[in-house]
């Protein structure tokens, strides 16, 4: 389910990360034949400032199998009580479960 949240922002950012994003299209989906999908996205971003932007990205590895090295962000999270926006959405919109903090 995390590959697919991941997908849908990636495509479609004004729905995820509405509020890190104020513009943005994807056009020309692409299926290649390695199964994998491509396609363009233009965004405008939040980020720095107009002297000093910034450009921040997650980058999403593929694995063969799980590998630990990738656990600790999220272990974190989860010790910390808290879930990325983006997650929250997804849970909420597409899975269609309720939320909350005790």
């Amino acid at each position: 389910m995390i590959w697919d949240m991941e997908t849908k922002k990636a495509w479609d950012p004004l729905t995820y990360i509405a509020y890190v994003v104020s513009q943005a299209h994807s056009w020309g989906r692409t299926t290649l034949r390695d199964g994998t999908t491509r396609f363009c996205r233009s965004s405008l971003q939040l980020g720095g400032s107009e002297h000093a932007p910034l450009n921040l990205w997650s980058i999403v590895l593929l694995t063969g199998a799980p590998d630990p090295r990738y656990y600790e962000p999220f272990e974190q999270m989860v010790c910390a009580g808290l879930l990325p926006g983006f997650l929250e959405i997804y849970i909420e919109r597409d899975l269609k479960l309720g939320l909350s903090r005790i």
